[in-house]
């Protein structure tokens, strides 16, 4: 009996990833990063319901197996050579932007063919920030450490307005809260 459930145990592990990946039987290729998420994806051409170009972001968060604070914004939209439609996507976890989190979806006759590009898997409890923008800048000045930044040199304020058209135009930063690895650790 022991042996009989441990060949169905194999057995299933065995064959599950294929039922798992061929519920509709319509993925031909998946590319994964080392956690396990898809970086590339290519479907068949033929129609499928769930696959709608109209239905991007319902599509992205099942695909990726998204929880409620997940959520992806359109920041592009467009067509390449031979009428191939494309939708870029930016990753948010509980409203802020997640850095080097984008998604691209290809499509053809308005049903998404391929899947490419970054989503991370996000759990933080507290997304407030520790500092605020001004403390933030001071740090990042202070660990870049220059001489002298745009922002300060008259002449190319004055060449930046001047281009611009706009008398408040500058290369002061500007913060914005973003969740973002830690690669200084």
């Amino acid at each position: 009996m022991k042996n009989y459930n441990r060949i169905t145990l194999t057995v299933f592990l065995l064959l599950f990833p294929f039922f798992v990946f061929a519920q509709s039987n319509d993925t031909l290729f998946i590319q994964k990063d080392a956690k396990g998420n898809a970086r590339f994806v290519r479907f068949t051409s033929g129609k499928n319901q769930e696959r709608n170009m109209n239905k991007d972001t319902v599509f992205l968060k099942t695909f990726y197996k998204t929880d409620k604070n997940d959520g992806f914004r359109k920041i592009q939209e467009g067509s390449l050579p031979k009428d191939i439609p494309f939708k870029k996507f930016q990753q948010y976890y509980k409203g802020l932007q997640v850095d080097n989190a984008q998604v691209i979806i290809y499509g053809k006759n308005n049903n998404i063919e391929v899947v490419t590009g970054d989503f991370q898997d996000i759990d933080i409890e507290n997304v407030k920030p520790s500092l605020n923008e001004e403390q933030a800048l001071k740090k990042a000045l202070a660990f870049v450490g220059a001489k002298k930044y745009k922002w300060e040199d008259k002449s190319i304020k004055a060449s930046l307005k001047e281009n611009t058209a706009n008398s408040k135009a500058t290369y002061f930063p500007k913060g914005e809260l973003v969740i973002a690895k830690d690669n200084l650790k």
